[in-house]
């Protein structure tokens, strides 16, 4: 039985998937977030058509029992909540149950490792976005795929009959790290109050998103890791990609701008939802490793404090803020 253990946009996507080829899933997810899926729900691949998940293969909980049953656990939480989930799993999991690590950020596996025994834990890299509607559909909204740890070779298998490409990568950390630099536009997707698609079309939100890779990338280089290609262009030529012309750009990356216009990110969804976000996992991340390495990363650290800023606000109004302020 394979257990998603957070069963929000991403996990019940990843769930969603694979019942509807066939495997047998158990979701779980806090009641409130359950609740749309007491019906059916549908899945849908980007350009691809909505397929019902079939209730039979499907099995709804709102709580870490449900683990008892569990061969494998894709872990789907937020980060600020691995260290629960990881305490979860010791209690309720057989012993024997591996734990693949679906999150954002390059530290959640290494946490759920140290918790649960490194033989047990595989890191992965969830590649994609993919938005809920209120009615319970799950639909992938920009290319991507999911790529795992080469312990995660028979996970891959698994997803073979599914919609979601899926592969093992010997330099998992790489990879995680390279889908970390583009995750620093989660925030600010969040700070512009613009669709993605619109954000990535605008020049002078890809310089900020310029600085903020290249901020990055000098914190991989000083930390020694090897980033990978996610995508059509390697990490390193990203930085530089994104300062070019509008007209230049859209010819040159047209597959980054294959997004759904309505797509958001998950920051987005965090902050409108009342959760906390995973600022401190993202750019905090790469502003704390920049300061133990003697660097600098000042607009990294500005977009930090204006997400704080923002999630700690009695009402979370929309934001649209200009990227000439970030630059400032």
């Amino acid at each position: 039985m394979i257990v998603v253990f957070g069963a929000g946009a991403i996990g019940c996507f990843v769930g969603g998937m694979l019942a509807a080829s066939g495997t047998p899933v158990t979701l779980i997810g806090r009641a409130k977030a359950m609740a749309p899926l007491e019906g059916n729900f549908t899945v849908c691949a980007l350009g691809g058509q909505p397929m019902a998940v079939p209730a039979m293969h499907v099995t709804r909980a709102t709580e870490p029992g449900a683990l008892a049953q569990a061969s494998t656990v894709l872990v789907c939480v937020k980060s600020g909540d691995t260290k629960d989930a990881a305490r979860a799993i010791t209690a309720c999991a057989p012993q024997n149950a591996r734990v693949i690590s679906l999150q954002n950020g390059v530290t959640n596996a290494t946490t759920l490792a140290g918790a649960l025994g490194a033989e047990r834990v595989t890191a992965g890299m969830f590649g994609f976005n993919v938005i809920q509607s209120p009615a319970g559909s799950f639909s992938q909204v920009t290319e991507g795929e999911v790529v795992l740890g080469e312990t995660g070779a028979d996970l891959v298998k698994t997803f073979q009959p599914t919609e979601i490409h899926a592969a093992t990568n010997p330099n998992i950390e790489g990879i995680q790290w390279t889908k970390l630099l583009m995750n620093l536009n989660n925030a600010l997707n969040l700070l512009s109050g613009i669709g993605l698609k619109t954000q990535l079309q605008d020049r002078q939100w890809r310089r900020v998103l310029s600085v903020a890779m290249s901020e990055g990338i000098a914190v991989a280089r000083a930390d020694g890791v090897r980033l990978e290609r996610v995508g059509k262009v390697h990490p390193k030529l990203l930085p530089s990609l994104l300062r070019l012309p509008d007209i230049l750009f859209s010819r040159v990356a047209n597959a980054m701008l294959r997004i759904d216009p309505a797509a958001r990110s998950s920051m987005v969804a965090d902050y409108h939802a009342g959760r906390p976000s995973e600022i401190a996992w993202l750019n905090g991340f790469i502003v704390d490793r920049a300061a133990e390495h003697g660097l600098h990363a000042p607009v990294n650290t500005k977009i930090c404090q204006l997400v704080n800023s923002a999630f700690a606000a009695e009402d979370r109004v929309d934001l649209n803020l200009s990227a000439g302020q970030l630059l400032q």
